[in-house]
C-alpha cells in the first residue's frame, strides 16, 4: 500500500485547475471534454477509480510514502501564483523529508530547476536526455480490448506461414511531426506491405470546434468507431510521435493486443527497466525509416503464427499491468526504490 499526501484544501479552494490524475480515487475524475460522458473515452480512468484504494491511500504528511502536488502541470496557471503553489507544496515536501511528485502529462516539458529532487512524471521524454528524476508516464487510454479481446484472440486465423504481404494501419493527423511524414510516405510507396491508411486534415478529424473549444461530441463518436475500428484493420500499427515526442497510439495499439511499428524518435518508455518491450513491439530508428516497408515485410516473415499471436496477447497483458491508468499507479512503488 503507497501512503500519498497532497493537499486536497487547494483542490477545494481551486477547482477550475485540473487535479492530478493519481488523485482520481479519492477526489473523482476533473470535469473535462474527455471526461464528458458523451466521450468515449470518458470511461479510461473507471477502474483505476474504483480499485485506486486497493494500492494507495491518504495519509498524513509524516506518515506519507509520497507527496503528490494536486494539479497537473498542464492547467497550472503559468504566473507567479502557480509557481507560488508549486514552491510552497515542494519545500513543504523537503522540509518533511518527503519525497514529491508532480504529474505532467502532455506536450510540455517540465524541469523544475529550483526543486531538483522533485519526480516528474511525463510523457514527451528524450531518452538520451533524461534526468535522475523524470519518468516517463503512458498516454492513458480507455480499454479499447475489452469489447474484442477474447473473440479476436480466440479465432485469430492462421496466416499461410506469414509468406503474405503484412497490412499495417495508421488513422490520424499525419503532419504533426517530420518522421511521421516521412514514414508514412515510405509506406505507402513500398510494395514488401500493403497499407490501411486514414489521413486526417485536422485534430481529432475536426471533431473539435475550436469556437465552440469543445468537442462536436457527434462527429467524435463517428470519428472514434472509424478509428479503433482502423486499429484492428491491419497485422500492424504504425506508432509515430506528434507534437510531443512520444505515441497515444502505441499505447491504444499496445491496449488491443495489436503490435506496434514504433518508430523510436529517441523516447522514453514507462518502467523500460522492468519490461522487455522487444519482447512484443517492432522497433525501428528514424535512420531506418527510407527501408521501413522492407524491414517490416522482412520481420513479419520470420515470425510463426504462434509468436504472432504470442506477440498480441502479451502486449495486451503488458498493458493491463503496467501501462493502463491501474497498472501504472500500481506499479509505482517501482520509482521510489
Amino acid at each position: 500500500m503507497l501512503k500519498i499526501y497532497s493537499n486536497l484544501d487547494w483542490v477545494k479552494m481551486y477547482p477550475k485547475i485540473p487535479v492530478a490524475t493519481l488523485l482520481y480515487p479519492f477526489v473523482g475524475l476533473y470535469p473535462e471534454e474527455f471526461h464528458d460522458p458523451r466521450a468515449p473515452m470518458a470511461n479510461r480512468f473507471d477502474d483505476f477509480i474504483a480499485n485506486g484504494s486497493a494500492f494507495l491511500a491518504m495519509a498524513k504528511k509524516d506518515e506519507a510514502d509520497l507527496f503528490v502536488f494536486p494539479f497537473e502541470w498542464y492547467g497550472l496557471p503559468r504566473n507567479s501564483f502557480g509557481m507560488q503553489l508549486l514552491d510552497a507544496f515542494f519545500l513543504d515536501a523537503r522540509a518533511c523529508g518527503k519525497t514529491a511528485v508532480l504529474l505532467a502529462y502532455g506536450d510540455d516539458y517540465v524541469e523544475l530547476l529550483e526543486h531538483p529532487e522533485v519526480i516528474v512524471l511525463q510523457s514527451n521524454l528524450e531518452r538520451t536526455k533524461l534526468k535522475i528524476n523524470h519518468y516517463a508516464i503512458p498516454a492513458f487510454v480507455e480499454d479499447l480490448g475489452r469489447p474484442f479481446v477474447a473473440q479476436r484472440f480466440g479465432s485469430w486465423r492462421l496466416r499461410l506461414g506469414l509468406k503474405r504481404r503484412p497490412t499495417i494501419s495508421f488513422c490520424g493527423f499525419s503532419g504533426s511531426a517530420a518522421e511521421r511524414k516521412e514514414v508514412i510516405g515510405r509506406l505507402r510507396t513500398s510494395k514488401a506491405i500493403k497499407t490501411r491508411f486514414i489521413l486526417r486534415e485536422r485534430y481529432f478529424g475536426g471533431a473539435w470546434d475550436k469556437e465552440k473549444n469543445g468537442f462536436d461530441f457527434k462527429r467524435l463518436q463517428i470519428i472514434r468507431k472509424e478509428y479503433v475500428d482502423n486499429l484492428y484493420a491491419g497485422d500492424y500499427v504504425l506508432c509515430v510521435r506528434g507534437y510531443g515526442n512520444y505515441s497515444a497510439r502505441f499505447y491504444e495499439s499496445l491496449c488491443a493486443g495489436q503490435i506496434p511499428l514504433f518508430v523510436d524518435t529517441d523516447c522514453a518508455l514507462p518502467y523500460s527497466d522492468i519490461i522487455d518491450y522487444e519482447e512484443f513491439i517492432i522497433r525501428i530508428t528514424s535512420s531506418e525509416i527510407p527501408f521501413v516497408g522492407e524491414f517490416l515485410a522482412d520481420i513479419n516473415a520470420s515470425f510463426t503464427d504462434e509468436e504472432f499471436r504470442w506477440r498480441k496477447q502479451r502486449a495486451r497483458q503488458v498493458w493491463l499491468n503496467h501501462l493502463a491508468p491501474k497498472g501504472f499507479f500500481a506499479s509505482m512503488p517501482y520509482l521510489l526504490q
